[in-house]
């Protein structure tokens, strides 16, 4: 099938054809199995690269949908796409007695295009925000909480206020009840340093994370970790970068994780 031919199957799809020129288009497949066959094959195409076949999923519920809707519409696929009309045009010039077999080996290479195809489109598209996101866990941070601590109580509070999302108020309770307590406990130290990154105050979060890096406590390490996830939280890749490397050249907490992110950034 030449180019041609391939623009006006096109356009037919797309119902972008004259009611005349649609006439004859209709005429030629009752005449042409070859023809007819084509444009069967580039309707089911069409099928598979279309994502407003996926109105079922809530792109706003998961940047990824989002992502997978752009990798459909981007110039990979389309190449993918012109290459699996080549391989349709070879089918359609073998014996009529080869053809269901070769029908199955050309779909199944087609679908196999489109994943690998797809596949190499997000390894080399990873965002920022999205890993974030994906490696973003508080929960194994220690409790700062100590039985028989005269301040036991406040701690209790702002751990808790800290669990349930309660960012503003876990500030409130650090700043205005626990202060002195940040320079000797890290675990509170990372507390106050999260809630500002989820609350998207991200100069305060960095200088708490510093002060924390900074100290000689036990845990200093791990405002390293959480320091990078705030600057992929930032969208800055290459400070993200910096601090991951860091991490993983020094075999700091979650050095594994940082090598994971540093494979996907790069």
């Amino acid at each position: 099938m030449n180019m041609e031919d391939s623009l006006l199957i096109e356009k037919f799809l797309n119902d972008q054809l004259n009611a005349l020129e649609k006439e004859n288009v209709l005429k030629r497949m009752e005449l042409d199995p070859a023809f007819k066959e084509q444009v069967r094959f580039e309707q089911e195409l069409m099928d598979s690269l279309d994502p407003t076949g996926w109105n079922f999923l809530n792109p706003n519920e998961d940047p990824a949908l989002t992502s997978f809707e752009e990798a459909f519409k981007s110039e990979k696929t389309q190449d993918l796409k012109r290459t699996l009309e080549e391989v349709s045009y070879n089918y359609s010039n073998q014996d009529t007695s080869k053809r269901s077999t070769r029908w199955i080996l050309y779909s199944s290479a087609a679908m196999i295009a489109v994943i690998v195809g797809l596949f190499a489109w997000f390894n080399t598209n990873e965002n920022p925000q999205d890993l974030y996101a994906s490696y973003f866990d508080a929960s194994d941070l220690t409790s700062v909480a100590v039985r028989g601590d005269s301040t036991e109580e406040l701690l209790i509070q702002a751990e808790l206020a800290f669990e349930n999302k309660e960012y503003r108020k876990t500030l409130s309770i650090i700043d205005d009840e626990l202060k002195e307590l940040q320079n000797s406990k890290s675990a509170v130290c990372l507390y106050k340093g999260i809630s500002h990154m989820e609350l998207n105050e991200y100069k305060a979060a960095e200088d708490t994370f510093n002060t924390l890096i900074n100290s000689d406590l036990m845990d200093a390490e791990k405002g390293l970790w959480f320091k990078a996830l705030l600057y992929l939280k930032m969208d800055d890749s290459e400070a993200a970068k910096n601090v991951l490397q860091e991490i993983v050249e020094n075999n700091y907490y979650n050095h594994l994780k940082a090598s994971e992110v540093l494979k996907n950034l790069s």
